[in-house]
Formats: structure tokens, sequence, C-alpha cells
């Protein structure tokens, strides 16, 4: 196991003479009502809630070009999800929307809940979402649930329970569906009839993300990892030198996993690279007055922005800072990265797009890294080479 998961990681990480230029900023688009959010990025087309003026807008990926916004009930601040031909996102009074991705068309919308905080995750024609009653409005007795629905419809397939709302997305994948509950517990769910396989009082702090036939998640003092197959404690690993204070309450932002290697943001100035096989640290990089975002590593970089505007690229196996631009404002939330751009929201209304320098910058289209948020898109005909270059200084 340990020599397999290596080899995984020089592959990913392979020292490689790649074409690399200087990154620069792209475009800026100012566009009114941005505060909050990820875009996500396919074919061309950029995809944004507009959390003040209760829209989504999309954009060309090119120029920055807005080519059409679409008005909803309310505010939109989660991040939308995309498939071919259209954009799902739930709103801030919790209606889940299907939009066209041509046009922004409404093709359907449910409400789920009084008031939610997670998103929607799409997998083989289903939508897996966060829903509840209220006193208010019924949607359905009993509390939170986990309900499927048909991408296509609308309509409800099943719905089980889950006791609150959960943190960050559901994540799907091979055949099951695993959800976070913002009370720390994790559940596996079948996809197909919705029959709940296990469950674990886990104190996790982030949704799960898949690594090998463990589900890593956030711990209050670092990582920890369940076994996908019945949810049993695997592993933990604590923060270096002894640092155990608790992460600030209902911090849910996304560890990356790309290998062995895990990249998690630590506290409000720290970001660090572990190896998941025997639980060393690799490096950590730290802000100073800057808190790091969630990161994202593709083409051998670790990508993110800061609360001061800046936008860094770092060397995935070393830590070494290779390049920073600064923008106008505080980096909202994660980026998308797609065909060598970067795309970033900041907080004052602009929607970012800064050139990664590599084309091996790649198939991170979405919060989480595909409409399953369970990792990268993988392209018919990936790049060979997905690695850090030999000018990075790695031997």
């Amino acid at each position: 196991m340990l020599n397999r998961a290596a080899g995984f990681w020089i592959l990913l990480c392979a020292v490689a003479v790649a074409q690399e230029t200087n990154p620069k900023l792209r475009w800026s688009a100012k566009v009114s009502g941005i505060q909050q959010g990820s875009a996500a990025v396919s074919d061309g087309q950029i995809f944004a809630p507009v959390i003040q003026e209760s829209a989504v807008v999309s954009l060309d990926a090119a120029s920055g070009k807005v080519l059409w916004r679409q008005t909803l009930a309310d505010t939109s601040p989660f991040s939308p999800i995309l498939d071919k031909d259209s954009v799902y996102v739930i709103t801030g009074s919790c209606t889940l929307y299907r939009l066209a991705r041509a046009d922004g068309k409404v093709l359907w919308s449910r409400w789920l809940a009084a008031s939610i905080e997670s998103m929607p995750t799409l997998s083989g024609g289903k939508i897996f979402a966060a829903s509840s009653d209220t006193s208010f409005r019924w949607a359905r007795a009993g509390g939170w649930h986990l309900v499927c629905l048909d991408a296509a419809t609308g309509k409800e397939l099943w719905a089980r329970k889950i006791g609150t709302d959960v943190a960050g997305a559901p994540l799907v994948m091979n055949g099951q569906a695993f959800v976070c509950s913002k009370n720390g517990v994790l559940r596996a769910f079948d996809v197909e009839k919705g029959k709940a396989l296990w469950v674990q009082d886990a104190h996790a702090q982030s949704m799960p993300v898949p690594c090998r036939d463990w589900l890593v998640y956030k711990s209050a003092t670092g990582l920890k990892a369940v076994t996908r197959m019945d949810g049993k404690a695997a592993w933990s690993w604590d923060r270096a030198n002894g640092d155990s204070r608790p992460r600030e309450a209902h911090d849910f932002r996304l560890p990356m996993i790309a290998g062995d290697r895990a990249f998690v943001t630590l506290s409000e100035t720290d970001l660090a690279c572990v190896n998941l096989m025997d639980r060393s640290t690799v490096w950590t990089w730290s802000g100073g007055e800057e808190a790091p975002g969630e990161p994202v590593m593709v083409g051998g970089r670790v990508y993110f922005g800061t609360s001061k505007g800046t936008v860094l690229g770092l060397n995935a196996v070393t830590g070494r800072k290779l390049w920073e631009i600064k923008t106008e404002a505080a980096i909202a939330d994660a980026p998308a990265i797609m065909d060598g751009s970067i795309y970033f929201h900041d907080r004052q209304g602009g929607l970012v797009c800064v050139d990664a320098g590599t084309p091996e910058a790649t198939g991170w289209g979405m919060w989480g890294g595909s409409p399953t948020h369970a990792g990268p898109i993988l392209s018919a005909n990936p790049p060979n080479v997905v690695t850090p270059s030999a000018a990075d200084g790695v031997r």
C-alpha cells in the first residue's frame, strides 16, 4: 500500500521541464453584487452566485464579459454545480434551482428548508441535498433529511433522516453518498434506494474527502480518517509542534487531497501539506496577518487566495512560493482552475482571472473539484505530466 501510494504521488509530482510563463492577471470583471461564494467554470463559461442582487451570472471565461444574468427569488451565496446543459444552485431561502446553461432560464425549482448552509451534489443524473421541515412551511415531517432528486425534473426519489444540516455538501462516489452533519456525525447511504449503510459520531469539522479506502476530514486539532466501508476510525494527525488549539467553531473549509498528500488550512494564518501514509507534516506555509483560503492542488502547484487579496502559487512538493499576485480585495473562497487559468471571487464585487503560468493547471472546475465533490474533473486526454517543473528546484 505504501509503495503504491508513493508511486502515485511521484507520478503526480514527477520532475519535468515544462513551458512556464510568469503568471499575470488576465482580467478582472466587476459584477454588481458578487461578494461571496466560488465560481464554477467549464467549456469556456463561468457561473457565479450574486449574493446582493439575488441572481446567478454567467461570464465568458476568456474575457470576463457577462453573457447572462438570472434573477432568483432571493440571494444565492452558494457555489453552483454544473452538468452539460444545466446550472444547479441553492439560494439563501433554501430553494434549489436548475437553470439552463445557455441563457439562465429557470427549468425547475424546489424549496428545501427554512434555513440552509450547504450545497447540492450531482451524480448519475441525481441531485443530493439537505432538506428539512419548518414551523412556517412544510417540507417534510421529522427534521433534517438527505434527499435524492431526479436532476431532470426535481422529483424526489427518496429521503433519509440525518439530524442536522450538512457541512459543505454530500460526497457521492462508487454508488454511495456520504454526509457530514453540522454536529460532526458522518453517515453513508446507498445512492439507489437511500439505504443507510453506517453512521459514525466522528466529531468532524468538514465534509469528508476521499483518499484510497478512507474518508479524510478535518478535526478540532488536525485531520482524521475513517474507512469508507464501515465508518470505523482509521487514523488521526494532529497539528505540528504540539499545537492542539481548537479551530473556530463551524469552520468547515475543505481539505484538498492529491495522491497521498493533504493540503489543509490549519488556522487563521497557516496552511500545511501532510503525508497521509505516515501522517508526517511535509511543509507548512504561514501568512502572518494573511488568512489563507481553501487550497487547490493541480499540476504540481498549490493555489489559494488570502484575506489580503493575494493570490499565491506554491510548489506542491516543497511548499516554496513560486509567485504571488496582488488583487484589489480579500479573496472570498476557493478558486476554480481550468485550462491554465485561476478564477476567484473577491469581496468587493470582483471576479478575477489569473494566468496560472502553466497549462498543467486544469481540471478543478468548481468547489470540490467536480459536481460530485469527489475530486478533479479528468478530461478524455489528461496531461501526461501534472508536476512541478525542473525550474522549481525539485531534484
